[in-house]
């Protein structure tokens, strides 16, 4: 297929030769290449959406302040999130004990989560975010069986497992996404 063809193709690849370090020209010239090769307009564009996607993560990874400030922001987020957590767990608890118990864990997971990714640096946020994505996941399936069909706030308790997942899955996303590139031979 010639991929010059296609102005989907053409302009990504125009977007990929912009992010490409000039490191990695080669790589770009390589990618071109491969593409030639693709016949189906689909199967062309998914490639030079992936290129795009492969470009973009050389450039981040070349960008070692990137990397330090949304880490920086990630860890932020979540005490920030943890400080939240704690102020609603402290007005909710007289109104009512077991939401208040909720929101204090929450909280203590979001500061501690922030905290050991201060202590341990990038690989605490994917242990951390991986660890609560699971438990916030585990509680979504737990809360929408017949176990907890009679507890109070039950909507309020799915909701915040369902926040659970999306925070903690954007979390892990982006630590493993940001996670530093290995070294690569010359």
């Amino acid at each position: 297929m010639n991929t010059s063809a296609d102005p989907f193709v053409a302009a990504a690849f125009k977007l990929c030769s912009a992010m490409m370090p000039p490191a990695r020209s080669e790589w770009l010239h390589a990618m071109h290449i491969e593409a030639t090769y693709i016949d189906g307009r689909f199967q062309a564009r998914a490639f030079a959406l992936g290129c795009c996607w492969g470009c973009l993560k050389e450039r981040m990874s070349t960008m070692e302040f990137v990397h330090k400030a949304a880490r920086l922001a990630m860890t932020l987020g979540m005490l920030a999130l943890g400080i939240v957590a704690a102020l609603s767990a402290w007005r909710v608890a007289d109104d009512h004990g077991p939401t208040g118990l909720v929101f204090a864990l929450l909280s203590i997971a979001f500061l501690a989560s922030g905290l050991w990714s201060c202590v341990r640096g990038p690989a605490a946020v994917v242990q951390a975010a991986s660890t609560m994505l699971i438990v916030s996941a585990v509680s979504f399936v737990a809360l929408h069986s017949s176990i907890g069909e009679d507890w109070f706030n039950l909507h309020l308790y799915r909701a915040l497992s369902v926040e659970g997942i999306l925070i903690w899955g954007v979390l892990l996303g982006g630590a493993l996404f940001l996670k530093p590139a290995k070294p690569v031979a010359a």
